[in-house]
């Protein structure tokens, strides 16, 4: 297996150039010089804080554990769907009868 030693930098990069920022744009948008966006991606600072970290994944449309390389989904419904494909198939209508509870619940908490 090869290991990435800059997984993280790689992702912040490569979601960088999909939506089209230069790192001045991104250091503006969180408010960081772009000589730390430089740094992420370089990883050159790897203790990105986490506050940071879900800016970052706010403004890329992502999840912090996509950008941390927790996972390969780069959003929750990705993640959810992965789950359910990875289920035999007599689990899945479990899976989905978990999701239906947890939304009802979710209502009831709500007042709707």
């Amino acid at each position: 297996m090869v290991v990435n030693d800059n997984l993280v930098g790689n992702r912040l990069k490569a979601l960088r150039l999909a939506k089209g920022y230069t790192q001045e744009d991104v250091g503006k948008i969180i408010s960081r010089p772009p000589q730390n966006i430089y740094k992420y991606e370089k990883g050159v600072i790897t203790n990105i804080p986490l506050d940071i970290i879900q800016q970052l994944a706010d403004l890329y449309g992502v999840s912090p554990a996509y950008i941390c390389g927790w996972t390969d989904s780069k959003s929750d419904i990705e993640r959810i769907a992965d789950v359910y494909n990875s289920l035999p198939d007599n689990s899945k209508k479990q899976f989905m009868n978990f999701l239906d509870v947890l939304q009802e619940n979710t209502k009831l908490k709500k007042g709707e």
